[in-house]
């Protein structure tokens, strides 16, 4: 039963990582998603991508919605900085960035 519990996307105390490269895809589409949305009501709009270290993830209480720790920074320069994250799945695999579920903090 546990496993199915996991597969459906149910609330599971596991954890599973997501990659770097999977956090920055996820903020790439909702970077799209909302430059679209903005578009619509004429704004122009640009966003910053930052970089990411991959985060450990847990399914949320919602289908399909994984709650993350993760850390990322702006730019090269600055500091790491440590936030939880929501990230939808994707029926094709993919996750979408849905915001934070906490203020960011420097990472230790």
């Amino acid at each position: 039963m546990a496993i199915v519990l996991t597969m459906t996307g149910c609330v599971s105390t596991e954890t599973f990582p997501l990659s770097g490269r999977q956090l920055a895809d996820a903020e790439s589409r909702a970077q799209f998603l909302e430059g679209m949305a903005l578009e619509a009501e004429g704004i122009s709009a640009t966003f910053p991508t930052s970089q990411w270290r991959g985060g450990r993830c847990r399914w949320g209480d919602q289908p399909n919605i994984a709650v993350c720790a993760v850390e990322y920074r702006h730019s090269t320069s600055s500091p790491w900085l440590h936030a939880t994250v929501r990230y939808e799945r994707g029926e094709g695999g993919g996750w979408r960035w849905l915001g934070p579920v906490s203020a960011k903090a420097p990472t230790p």
